[in-house]
C-alpha cells in the first residue's frame, strides 16, 4: 500500500517561537505538499502542488482544510485518504531541499 511520508522542518533562530513548524509531504522522496502546525491549533491548512500547464512554473497550489488536534492526526488522515487525493489531483513533485 502506497502512502505519504513526512519530514518536519522545525522553526529555528531568534524568533522561532513566533513561527510554526513546517511539515513536508512526500511521495517517493519528492515533496508534493506541506502543512504547518504549532501556532494555530485546531485547523491545519494542507497545501498540495498540483500540475497546471497554464502556469509558468508548471504547477499551482491548492489548499485542503482539515480540523485536527495533533500532527499525528493530520498524518493519519492524509495516509487514510492517499488514494482519494492522488486520484483526484495530479500532484507535482518537487526535488527535496538539501
Amino acid at each position: 500500500m502506497r502512502r505519504f511520508t513526512f519530514k518536519i522542518d522545525r522553526a529555528t533562530g531568534r524568533y522561532a517561537s513566533f513561527f510554526a513548524d513546517n511539515v513536508d509531504i512526500k511521495i517517493k522522496g519528492k515533496v508534493v505538499g506541506s502543512f504547518s502546525y504549532g501556532i494555530v491549533r485546531g485547523r491545519d491548512r494542507i497545501l498540495f502542488h498540483v500540475k497546471d500547464e497554464t502556469q509558468k512554473s508548471g504547477f499551482r497550489n491548492i489548499v485542503l482544510k482539515k480540523e485536527v488536534t495533533t500532527i499525528n492526526e493530520t498524518k493519519q488522515w492524509l495516509n487514510d485518504n492517499f488514494e482519494a487525493i492522488t486520484t483526484k489531483f495530479q500532484l507535482h513533485q518537487i526535488e527535496d531541499k538539501p
